[in-house]
């Protein structure tokens, strides 16, 4: 699986109903074909999309998404992180897509780790 590509929230406003993790999924698959994209997470105002290899970020990343009719742009790095600072980021290889992002941050905070994003 290839690093997950990110949507904010605040590019989704759209006029009809809540954009769903499926109709995320659906996007971009449009985009990328069928097999493209293994899933979508929403993370507050951050969307992470997953795509199924390196060749396939690369598509979102230079054609976007289309919601509504409307072009998204995709971003290569989460817009959140705090550029040059001194934290760590843990790569959580081993965890499936579905484990519930609450139940990292509950395990990591219970850990002693300070949330920064």
């Amino acid at each position: 699986m290839a690093q997950p590509v990110f949507v904010l929230s605040r590019n989704l406003r759209t006029n009809c109903e809540k954009i769903t993790n499926y109709k995320m999924c659906l996007a971009a698959s449009k985009t990328v074909g069928r097999d493209g994209v293994l899933g979508a997470q929403q993370i507050g105002a951050l969307w992470r999309l997953y795509p199924s290899s390196q060749q396939k970020r690369v598509e979102l990343l230079t054609k976007g998404i289309v919601i509504e009719e409307k072009l998204i742009n995709v971003a290569s790095q989460n817009p959140f992180i705090i550029r040059g600072g001194d934290g760590v980021e843990i790569p959580s290889t081993k965890l499936t897509i579905s484990v519930a992002s609450d139940t990292v941050k509950t395990a990591l905070i219970k850990k002693g780790l300070k949330m920064r994003s």
